[in-house]
């Protein structure tokens, strides 16, 4: 007998994938990686440009695509491909070029890997400019939430990466069980049975923050670090730092750089791991958000606890349990810091349920094979499930309605302006 073909996976990203500098990028290599070791054939593909951080996926054996939106040159593309399962990374990579994947490759599984929930962190920032309260019924209020929610009832399956934005999905009533996935960060173990490999208490110094500037939550806990909790923990300890590391920031957040008050900002920096190392603690003051918090996760890996928001721990830690390293007041989260950086067994303790808790949940050869086993699931049973989601197919027709002829008309348009016909 001949060997089983290899299946054939594209990947249409939002942008090109940076893990040296975003959580998503990470996540996405990760992704990539498991399907590398299921043996598949990957394409990636992406409309935007490349950036001096962007990961060359050549490298690592991907084959590339630049693509266009609203170009019919996709739909020649993805008729020759006829890739076995397309994954839209985000919401809005799906509303661009769902309607051509189902058009074109009709048999494809599509599959929205949504990142974090993009309308539940958007409602929560506009929330807390507000002064509301971000809830069930505000976020489904937001007009963001109603396109994210019509991209995962369009798709056959959306990978979520955290249990908490698994139930805000399931409480809205409306979107069945098999169409959601869970799937966090798959990581290898850490060595939590010889923890002197991290660096002793006293060897570490300073207090850290990392996140990239354009993501908006960072941006925020910068600011609410620097004019809220940092002069706090300064008076206690004038001698200590606070560096700031990430690309990315405004112009008017670098402005924040202050060293006569420890306050550093650092930029980009290649070294991240060895810094988190060497550093003492990491705050992740995060106001609004959602998903789950790369700079969090890097910290316990490098054996560096981090003291966070209930906002910062959706997706590691339950509040019970590990209340010693979640703070939401400014005045308790100060107070917390200040036990965590002074109090070596307060860090050891830290330290050490942070890492046993992150390999539990991101076990990489559990959720490799969780994965694989559900997209068998998925495309046995993907005709019956599509039949089955009425409000799924509904859309579908919507989209092929709008979308479709929205998008041919514009495409019409700049080939006239190219001509000239047009000006």
């Amino acid at each position: 007998m001949g060997a089983t073909p290899k299946r054939t996976l594209l990947v249409l990203g939002h942008v090109w994938p940076e893990p040296q500098t975003t959580a998503a990028g990470q996540r996405m290599i990760q992704l990539i990686q498991s399907f590398q070791k299921a043996s598949y054939n990957i394409y990636f593909a992406s409309s935007a440009a490349p950036s001096d951080h962007s990961l060359d996926l050549i490298e690592i054996g991907i084959k590339t695509i630049l693509i266009r939106i609203n170009d019919s040159d996709f739909d020649t593309m993805i008729r020759e491909l006829q890739p076995d399962i397309v994954i839209f990374d985000r919401f809005m990579t799906e509303e661009q070029f769902g309607w051509r994947v189902a058009e074109h490759a009709p048999n494809s599984l599509r599959i929205l890997n949504t990142e974090d929930l993009h309308s539940l962190r958007k409602a929560r920032r506009e929330a807390l400019v507000s002064s509301k309260e971000c809830t069930p019924a505000y976020w489904l209020s937001q007009k963001d939430t109603l396109r994210e929610l019509a991209s995962i009832l369009r798709c056959d399956l959306s990978f979520l990466i955290s249990e908490e934005e698994l139930k805000w999905l399931r409480e809205t009533g409306i979107i069945s069980n098999y169409l959601l996935f869970y799937l966090p960060f798959m990581l290898g173990n850490v060595n939590i049975s010889n923890t002197d490999i991290y660096g002793s208490f006293n060897d570490r110094k300073n207090f850290m923050f990392v996140g990239h500037g354009k993501h908006k939550p960072n941006e925020d806990a910068v600011h609410y670090l620097k004019e809220t909790i940092w002069p706090l923990i300064h008076s206690k300890l004038p001698e200590v730092r606070l560096t700031i590391y990430g690309d990315g920031y405004s112009s008017n957040t670098k402005k924040l750089h202050d060293p006569k008050t420890g306050f550093y900002m650092a930029g980009w920096t290649e070294d991240l791991q060895d810094i988190m190392s060497n550093a003492r603690l990491n705050l992740a003051p995060l106001r609004f958000g959602a998903g789950l918090k790369g700079k969090i996760v890097s910290a316990i890996a490098a054996g560096t606890p981090s003291l966070m928001t209930t906002i910062g721990a959706e997706g590691i830690l339950p509040y019970q349990g590990f209340d010693y390293c979640i703070a939401d007041d400014p005045d308790a989260f100060v107070t917390k810091a200040l036990d965590l950086y002074t109090n070596p067994s307060a860090s050891k303790a830290a330290q050490s349920a942070l890492q046993a808790h992150y390999n539990v949940i991101f076990d990489r050869e559990r959720h490799h094979l969780r994965l694989h086993n559900q997209l068998e699931k998925a495309v046995d049973s993907v005709e019956l499930n599509r039949n089955s989601n009425i409000v799924g197919r509904m859309l579908h027709s919507q989209s092929l309605n709008s979308q479709k002829y929205m998008a041919k008309w514009i495409e019409a348009k700049n080939k006239l302006e190219q001509s000239g016909v047009v000006q």
